[in-house]
């Protein structure tokens, strides 16, 4: 009972075809066992990104592992902050290939 209580996860598994390939995907984190701070918050995070940069054929999946006193904040920062800046990176190089 308690291990359950500290799982995030999908119900079921996700399908979603990019480019004609199709891929399953699922996710699930444990948050930590810390004897002295039973409610301390999960340090993981994850996004998922369909339709990456305006592109159906495209997706951007990323985990976050967070370490430390402030590890859950630092990952859901990073969770956060970079898709966007990878889909503006993405898209630049993208512009300057078409030059």
């Amino acid at each position: 009972q308690e291990v359950n209580q500290r799982i995030d996860s999908i119900n079921e598994t996700c399908v979603k075809t990019f480019g004609g390939v199709s891929v399953r995907y699922a996710y699930l984190s444990q948050r930590g066992y810390y004897p002295d701070d039973p409610h301390k918050a999960n340090q993981d995070s994850y996004s998922i990104t369909h339709n990456f940069i305006g592109r159906e054929s495209d997706a951007f999946f990323g985990v976050y592992d967070g370490h430390g006193r402030d590890g859950d904040k630092c990952a859901q920062f990073v969770r956060d902050q970079l898709p966007p800046l990878t889909a503006s990176a993405v898209k630049k190089e993208l512009e300057n290939e078409m030059k």
